[in-house]
C-alpha cells in the first residue's frame, strides 16, 4: 500500500478553443514526460500487466512505456500454478524471478497473481499418482507447500497477492471447482490463512469478473464477511474490470465499489480493459475456458479504428475514471490487462487472430484519445468533443416549447378539506427528512436533495400547511460538489436552524467530504461557502443545538465505539461547537448506543435532534431504517450531556405495525423534527410515504405535518393504531393565501418557458460543471443541448426534472427536433435512478425519425433491447409527448402538430420507478432529456 494524500477532482475548466482539427479529429492534449502514475499518484496506483519481453527487457520501447506510465506491476502468467509448479516436487522460478526483480529495480509495487484458482491449474494437483482424485487432507497438503513455497521465496518483495481468483459463480454461489468438491466452502480461508502465514505483511486479495453485476457482487460481499467473521485476513476484493463499451454501466461500476466498500476492505481495479468488437459468445464473461470461432462479422476493425469508435472508447474510460476517482478513499490500486493494443489477450480471446483496441496505447505505443481524456480528468479539465462548443446550443438541439403537469389523486376528492382543516402530505412529491425553524412568525423548512442540484430545496410559511419555495441553500458549484454521485449520494438530511440573527444549515454530502455547514442572514440567500466538520467524520445527519447559556453544539449520528455488535448498530455522538471560531471544540461523547433498547438490536439510530422545554433536554431520534419499519423516538435528560433516557413509550410515531392491507395506506413515518409556535402549540413535520402496494410507492418519501401532544412530559405523535391523516385540523395560526405553485392537493402547473430562469422546483442531475440547457436561444422555449452522455453515467446528462407528486397524473411537452444521426433522441421521461426509468423521445433511427418509448429496469447483463415500442413522425411538425401514471401503470402518448393523442404503449410497469425495485432513497422525477450520437 502506498501513502497517500486525498485530492479533489472538479472538472470546472472546459478545453473549448484547443483543438483546432478537422470536424470529428481525435481532440488532444500535449504529450509530456509525466504519466499516469504521476497523474493519478495522490489518488491511486496506477499498474499493467506484465508479459516475459517486457520484465526481461526484451521489448524496449514497451519497457520505456511501463516505466513512464504505471508503478504497479501485475503478472501476467509466470506465477500461476502451471508455470511455476508444472510438476510434482518442481518449481520453475526463473521467470518469476525475473517479473520480481524488474518490479524491485524500478521502485514499482509488485502483485503476485494468482495462488488458487481452477484454471491454469495442472490436473497433477488435484489428483495422486493413479490419477484418482486426492482427499481433503491431501489437497490442503499440497495447496500449503504451493503457497508456502511461493509466498515465502518473495516475502517482503512481492506485496500483495492474488490469494483466489474467480471462485463464484455469476449468481454468487461457489464455484464447483476441484478445490470447492475435494475441500469444501472452507478452501477459500484456508489458502488467505496459508498466504498469511507465510507472509503476515503482505496484503492478500480475493479477485473475480463481472462483479458489476448485483448477484455475483453479492456473492463476493458475502464471501468478504465470511471471512471476517472468521478471522481470516482479506486486506481488498480484486475486481477484473474486462468491460463492453456500454456494459455495465457506470451505475453498476459504481454501486460495486460501494457495496465492496462497505465491507472495510479495499477495492482494487484489476484487470481493466474495454472491448470494443462485437460479442462473440452469448453470455458476458471473462472466463477464459470460452472459446468461439472466427467471422468477419465479430471482427471490424483490422484495418483500424475509426474515430467514431476512439471517441466512444475516450468517453467510456472518461467516464470511468471519474467513478475512481471519486472513490479514491476505497481504491488502492487500477491495473490494466496489458500494456498496449498489442498486448492485450483480446487479441486471441474468445476468438484467436482478432484485431483489439482496448487500452490506452495503440499497437506502436502512442496514447490513444481515450489517454488524452483520462489524464486531462486527472489534472481537473475536460475535453469537448469537437464539432460543438463547450456549454452553448446547437442548430439541431431540440426545443421544448412548454411542460405541463397535472395531478389529480382521488384521495383529494374522496377527504376534502374544509377551511379548518389541511392536507397531508404538506409537501408531496420526494422531499424528504424535513427539518424545521421558527423564526417570529416565519417558518423555514428545508429538505434531502441526494444528487439533485441546487442542492436542499428551501420552503418559507407562516401557518405550517401552505408552503412556498424561496430558492436551494446550496445554489452554487462551489458549494456543492457531486461530481459522479450516485442518484441517491450526495446531500443527506439537512438541519436548519436560527441563532442571534444568523441561519445555519448543517448536512452530510455523502461520498463527496462529510459534514459541513453554511450560514446565512437571509434564508432566501445568498448561502455561504461550506465550514467542514471533519471531527464528524463517518457520521452522517449532524443538527445544531443553541443552548440558552449561549453554547452550541453538534449531535450526529455515527459508528458505535469499537466493533459494532450486528449490522445496523449505529450511535448518536454529541460535542460542543465554538460558534465565534466556527470549529468543534472539546471531546466528543456518545449519549446513545443503538437506540432505546440496545438488547433489542434497534437498527440506524439517526436524524438527531435536541431542543429544551421546561428545563428538560429532548432527544428526538429516527430508528429503525428509513423504510417499513421506521419510527421516531425520544429520550431525555436533566443534563444536555445527560444521560439521555428513553421514554417506556417509545416509538412516539410509527406506522409500522398497521394493516399493510388497509386502504390508503401511509408507511415509513419518521424522521421528525420540532416546532412550537408562538401561540405554544407544538407541531412535527416527518417524511412518511404514500403506498399503493406494500411499501412500494413511486412519488419517495414526502414531508407531513401532525401536531405533538405532550402528556407527562413526553411528546406524543401517534399512539396505539392512530395512523397518519390525510386530513386534520389545522394549527392555530392565521390562515395565509394559498402557495403560488401548490404543493399538494390536485393542480395543474403549466411551465411555458418564456422566463429569463426555471423555477425553482426543477433541478438538473449533479453539479453543473457544464451549461446543458438555455432559455433564451429560441425565446419562449427551453433548448436542452444533445450532448453525447447518457443516463447511465456518472457524469453530467442534458437533463431538468421536477418532482411526480401523485400517484394518478399526467405530465406533457411539446419538442420541435429533427434528429439528424443516428442515435440523437430528445423526449419526456420518467426517471427514478441511472437504471431505471422510461423515455418516451423522438428518436433517429436508421435515418428515419420516431417516436419511441425506452424501458430500462436495471440493466441486468441479459436484458435485451429497452424499445418497448415506436412508430415514425413526421419532424417538420411539433410533437407532443405524455406520460400518465396510473399507480403502477403508465401508459405513453404522442401527438404530432394538433393531431389527436395516440397511445404508443399502456400499461407499462410502474414498479421499476419504485424503491422497492430501484432500491435508493429519490422518487420519481418527471422531465426533460436529450443525448446525441458524436457530432
Amino acid at each position: 500500500m502506498i501513502d497517500r494524500h486525498r485530492i479533489t477532482v472538479c472538472a470546472t475548466v472546459l478545453l473549448a478553443a484547443c483543438h483546432t482539427g478537422a470536424a470529428g479529429s481525435a481532440p488532444r492534449v500535449a504529450t509530456t514526460a509525466s504519466g499516469l502514475k504521476d497523474a493519478f499518484r495522490d489518488a491511486f496506483m496506477v499498474g499493467a500487466a506484465l508479459s516475459p519481453r517486457q520484465f526481461e527487457g526484451r521489448d524496449t520501447a514497451s519497457v520505456a512505456l511501463v516505466l513512464r506510465q504505471f508503478n504497479a506491476t501485475t503478472p501476467e502468467n509466470v506465477l500461476k500454478w502451471e508455470v511455476v509448479h508444472p510438476e510434482p516436487g518442481r518449481f520453475q522460478f526463473a521467470p518469476a524471478d525475473a517479473y520480481v526483480a524488474f518490479g524491485e529495480r524500478h521502485g514499482m509495487f509488485v502483485v503476485g497473481h494468482t495462488l488458487v484458482w481452477h484454471s491454469q491449474t495442472p490436473r497433477w494437483v488435484f489428483e495422486n499418482a493413479q490419477g484418482q482424485p486426492l482427499s481433503r487432507d491431501e489437497l490442503l497438503a499440497r495447496m500449503k507447500e504451493h503457497i508456502s513455497t511461493v509466498v515465502g521465496r518473495y516475502k517482503g518483495r512481492i506485496k500483495g497477492w492474488d490469494v483466489v481468483n474467480e471462485a463464484l459463480n455469476e449468481d454468487g454461489t461457489l464455484r464447483q471447482s476441484p478445490w470447492m468438491r475435494i475441500i469444501g466452502p472452507d478452501y477459500i480461508a484456508k489458502a488467505f490463512q496459508f498466504a498469511h502465514e507465510a507472509d503476515p505483511a503482505a496484503q492478500l486479495y480475493y479477485n473475480d469478473y463481472n462483479l458489476d453485476y448485483p448477484a455475483k457482487r453479492d456473492g463476493a460481499v458475502r464471501l468478504v464477511r465470511s471471512l471476517q467473521a472468521a478471522g481470516v485476513p482479506i486486506h481488498a476484493v480484486g475486481t477484473q474490470e474486462h468491460l463492453k463499451l456500454t456494459s455495465p454501466s457506470v451505475a453498476l461500476v459504481d454501486s460495486s465499489i460501494r457495496a465492496i466498500a462497505a465491507t472495510g476492505v479495499k477495492v482494487n481495479v484489476t484487470e481493466l480493459d474495454v472491448d470494443l468488437l462485437p460479442a462473440a459468445t452469448r453470455n458476458a464473461t471473462a472466463d477464459v475456458s470460452v472459446s468461439a470461432g472466427p467471422s468477419p462479422a465479430i471482427d471490424p476493425y483490422k484495418a483500424g479504428l475509426p474515430d467514431s469508435m476512439q471517441q466512444a472508447l475516450a468517453r467510456r474510460y472518461e467516464d470511468l475514471f471519474r467513478v475512481y476517482l471519486a472513490h479514491r478513499d476505497a481504491i488502492d490500486r487500477v491495473t490494466f490487462w496489458g500494456v498496449a493494443d498489442r498486448d492485450s489477450w483480446l487479441n486471441g480471446w474468445p476468438v484467436r487472430g482478432r484485431t483489439s483496441y482496448p487500452l490506452l496505447f495503440d499497437r506502436e505505443n502512442e496514447p490513444k484519445p481515450a489517454y488524452d481524456r483520462v489524464m486531462a480528468l486527472s489534472r481537473g479539465t475536460a475535453l469537448v468533443p469537437t464539432g460543438r462548443p463547450a456549454g452553448g446550443p446547437h442548430a439541431t438541439d431540440p426545443h421544448f416549447n412548454w411542460f405541463e403537469y397535472v395531478g389529480d389523486d382521488s384521495i383529494y376528492r374522496k377527504m376534502p378539506a374544509s377551511p379548518g382543516e389541511y392536507h397531508n402530505p404538506i409537501l408531496a412529491g420526494f422531499y424528504p427528512d424535513p427539518s424545521m425553524v421558527r423564526v417570529g412568525d416565519d417558518y423555514y423548512l428545508v429538505v434531502s436533495s441526494f444528487a439533485y442540484y441546487p442542492g436542499v430545496p428551501i420552503f418559507h410559511s407562516r401557518d405550517l400547511v401552505s408552503w412556498t419555495q424561496i430558492g436551494s441553500v446550496l445554489d452554487r458549484p462551489s458549494q456543492l460538489n457531486l461530481d459522479s454521485a450516485g442518484i441517491s449520494r450526495g446531500v443527506f438530511a439537512p438541519a436548519i436552524r436560527y441563532h442571534d440573527g444568523t441561519f445555519y444549515m448543517i448536512t452530510t454530502v455523502v461520498d463527496r467530504g462529510g459534514n459541513f455547514f453554511v450560514t446565512a442572514t437571509d434564508p432566501a440567500g445568498a448561502w455561504s461557502d461550506p465550514v467542514w466538520l471533519p471531527e464528524l467524520a463517518g457520521g452522517i445527519d449532524p443538527s445544531f443545538f443553541f443552548d440558552d447559556d449561549g453554547k452550541a453544539y453538534v449531535v450526529n449520528n455515527g459508528p458505535p465505539q469499537g466493533t459494532p455488535l450486528y449490522n445496523g448498530h449505529r450511535a448518536i455522538w454529541m460535542q460542543e461547537f465554538d460558534i465565534a471560531g466556527k470549529r468543534m471544540v472539546g471531546p466528543r461523547k456518545l449519549i446513545v448506543n443503538g437506540g432505546t433498547d440496545i438488547a433489542k438490536k434497534p437498527i440506524w439510530i439517526e436524524a438527531p435532534h435536541i431542543f429544551r422545554k421546561d428545563g428538560k433536554y429532548y432527544l428526538i431520534c429516527a430508528e429503525g431504517g428509513t423504510a417499513d419499519q421506521h419510527s421516531e423516538v425520544v429520550f431525555r435528560s436533566d443534563s444536555v450531556w445527560g444521560p439521555y433516557v428513553p421514554f417506556t413509550g417509545n416509538p412516539i410515531l410509527t406506522q409500522r405495525h398497521l394493516d399493510k392491507n388497509r386502504p390508503n395506506a401511509i408507511g415509513t413515518a419518521g424522521h421528525a423534527d420540532f416546532v412550537e409556535t408562538a401561540r405554544g402549540e407544538w407541531w412535527a413535520v416527518f417524511l412518511a410515504t404514500r403506498d399503493y402496494a406494500d411499501n412500494v410507492f413511486n412519488t419517495g418519501r414526502e414531508t407531513f405535518l401532525m401536531p405533538v401532544r405532550w402528556d407527562d412530559g413526553w411528546p406524543h405523535i401517534t399512539t396505539g393504531d392512530e395512523t397518519v391523516p390525510y386530513v386534520a385540523k389545522r394549527p392555530n395560526l392565521p390562515r395565509q393565501p394559498a402557495a403560488p405553485v401548490p404543493t399538494n392537493g390536485n393542480f395543474t402547473v403549466r411551465d411555458e418557458f418564456d422566463g429569463p430562469a426555471l423555477p425553482p422546483y426543477w433541478q438538473v442531475i449533479r453539479t453543473p460543471r457544464v451549461t446543458t440547457y438555455d432559455l433564451t436561444s429560441t425565446p419562449g422555449a427551453l433548448t436542452l443541448y444533445a450532448r453525447p452522455v447518457g443516463l447511465e453515467t456518472t457524469s453530467i446528462p442534458s437533463f431538468v426534472g421536477r418532482r411526480q407528486q401523485h400517484q394518478r397524473f399526467e405530465a406533457s411537452t411539446e419538442i420541435r427536433y429533427r434528429p439528424t444521426r443516428e442515435g440523437e433522441k430528445a423526449g419526456i421521461i420518467a426517471f427514478q435512478n441511472e437504471l431505471y426509468y422510461y423515455l418516451l423521445s423522438v428518436a433517429n433511427v436508421a435515418g428515419r425519425t420516431v417516436v419511441q418509448l425506452e424501458k430500462h429496469g436495471g440493466n441486468r447483463p441479459d436484458a435485451g433491447s429497452p424499445i418497448v415500442a415506436s412508430a415514425p413522425v413526421d419532424a417538420s411538425r411539433p410533437i407532443r409527448l405524455s406520460i400518465r401514471g396510473r399507480a403502477d401503470r403508465y401508459d405513453f402518448l404522442y401527438a404530432e402538430g394538433n393531431g389527436a393523442w395516440r397511445t404508443l404503449a399502456a400499461d407499462q410497469d410502474g414498479r421499476i420507478l419504485s424503491t422497492a425495485v430501484a432500491k435508493g432513497f429519490v422518487g420519481t422525477m418527471l422531465g426533460l432529456y436529450a443525448t446525441s450520437a458524436t457530432r
